[in-house]
């Protein structure tokens, strides 16, 4: 009796439980998983709901607003208040199904007047996406007056690609931005966009002359834009007038009337940038003209300038560097 407890009581001991094996997908399987609509989507069905949706959700959950539309909300054909924000953020995605879709329901992408319309939106997201495939979309389907697209198309002077899509359509260098300012798609571009994007819009007769270029990009440069030391170079080296101040040639004097008459070198002064100091030195910058009197400023020299704020290193490169 006791060796048959022990007999038991062993291969008790030995008996090993079996494993559950573990599903181990193939390498080969590269299937993507299939997202299925939200099992709730009633939760979604809202103004808010389907905005987000169209930033992030999957097709299949954009597609079951569309279809179930809350009456309560209005018919969504005739509510552009709910769509086109939801439109904005499927155009800033790139998502062209999903514009597609709602052209389906009868929801156009142009017309209105929104905060934001498509085509901003849509020339946000190819900046960042580097590609303008969503635009090519939005002119196939017509109804887009893109040479008349200013807001929109300086949204992409951040990017190359995207401007040379926007000249490519036609539309205009030197088409007015700021009226009131008197500034131009391509006066505009030397406050924010890359080098090589300036220079294109020159190539295509973007007008640097008789403007305040130089200026607006000094006044960025003392804002820490990056890359604006390049772009005076570029603007002077195409003829652009290093003594100009800002505003100059504005229809509207009051900024003037504020500020007074601000060169590039007066603002470069003030700003305590004396890598731009020493460019404009260096390149022929009239270091006698003065700000003449305005609501914010003293009729002063820029060394009277930095001679009150004590930037030594500027005095010195004032009085005795690159006078002939």
């Amino acid at each position: 009796m006791l060796r048959l407890i022990r007999t038991v009581s062993s291969a008790a001991q030995h008996h090993v439980a079996p494993q559950t094996r573990r599903h181990v997908p193939s390498k080969l399987d590269l299937t993507p998983p299939v997202r299925e609509p939200s099992p709730t989507p009633t939760a979604v069905l809202s103004p808010e709901g389907l905005r987000h949706l169209c930033k992030k959700g999957s097709q299949a959950e954009i597609l079951y607003c569309l279809n179930n539309w809350f009456p309560t909300f209005g018919p969504l054909d005739n509510s552009p208040e709910v769509y086109r924000p939801a439109q904005c953020e499927a155009a800033r995605a790139g998502r062209i199904s999903v514009l597609e879709d709602f052209l389906a329901h009868g929801c156009p992408l142009f017309g209105g007047d929104f905060d934001e319309t498509v085509p901003e939106a849509a020339t946000k997201g190819a900046v960042i996406r580097g590609n303008t495939m969503i635009l090519d979309f939005l002119l196939k389907h017509g109804g887009w007056d893109v040479r008349g697209a200013i807001s929109a198309m300086l949204y992409g002077l951040q990017s190359e690609t995207v401007v040379k899509w926007y000249l490519a359509q036609g539309c205009d260098p030197n088409a007015p931005t700021r009226k009131a300012l008197g500034l131009t798609m391509t006066t505009s571009a030397v406050s924010t966009a890359p080098i090589s994007a300036v220079k294109l819009l020159i190539s295509k007769g973007g007008a640097v002359c008789g403007t305040d270029a130089v200026a607006q990009a000094v006044k960025a440069h003392v804002s820490n834009i990056p890359g604006r030391l390049e772009i005076v170079e570029c603007l002077l080296d195409n003829g652009a007038s290093i003594d100009a101040y800002a505003f100059q040639y504005a229809p509207d004097s009051s900024m003037v009337a504020i500020k007074g008459r601000e060169t590039g070198l007066i603002l470069a002064v003030r700003g305590n940038k004396i890598d731009m100091v020493e460019l404009l030195l260096k390149r022929g910058a009239d270091r006698s003209l003065r700000v003449g009197m305005s609501r914010l400023t003293k009729d002063e020299t820029v060394l009277d300038i930095a001679e009150e704020i004590g930037y030594k290193d500027i005095i010195k490169l004032l009085k005795y560097k690159y006078l002939e």
